[in-house]
């Protein structure tokens, strides 16, 4: 059943932080951010975030801010292309850093597209885990014990 909030023509940016390859397999997320392509999940069409600093450099990811890298930010303006080209008209974000500037990102491009005026809109349901000390860490160093 889709979420109340998720209104026809809305899209939404998923903050998974650094998922695991399992997760990447069960979600189809694109952990190689390479090319903006939504997943869809009982209707709702997700995209993961665009590449950040951690991401890069291969370290956990939690609620801290970080900033997109180069190749994050083209990912968003291919994600902008999606919407303009799909119609869609809400992006709707976690609150956390990279997923705003992603759905901005997003956003403003397909605007500049000549899309009708696509807003976004923060909604801390789609948060990720706040992974305390674990964040910045090596990627994949929060043992079994810990989750």
């Amino acid at each position: 059943m889709t979420p109340e909030w998720i209104q026809p023509n809305t899209v939404t940016t998923k903050t998974a932080g650094n998922p695991s390859p399992s997760t990447i397999r069960n979600l189809g997320l694109r952990k190689e951010f390479s090319k903006a392509e939504p997943i869809e999940i009982n209707g709702v069409e997700m995209f993961e975030h665009g590449q950040d600093q951690n991401n890069e450099n291969q370290l956990e990811n939690g609620t801290k801010p970080t900033n997109l890298t180069d190749k994050g930010k083209k990912y968003a303006e291919d994600m902008g292309n999606w919407v303009f080209e799909n119609n869609k008209t809400k992006i709707f974000h976690s609150g956390i850093k990279r997923a705003h500037d992603t759905a901005k990102i997003a956003a403003d491009t397909a605007n500049k597209e000549g899309a009708n005026n696509v807003t976004i809109e923060a909604n801390p349901l789609l948060k990720t885990l706040d992974i305390g000390n674990y964040e910045g860490k090596d990627l994949g160093k929060i043992g079994r014990a810990h989750v």
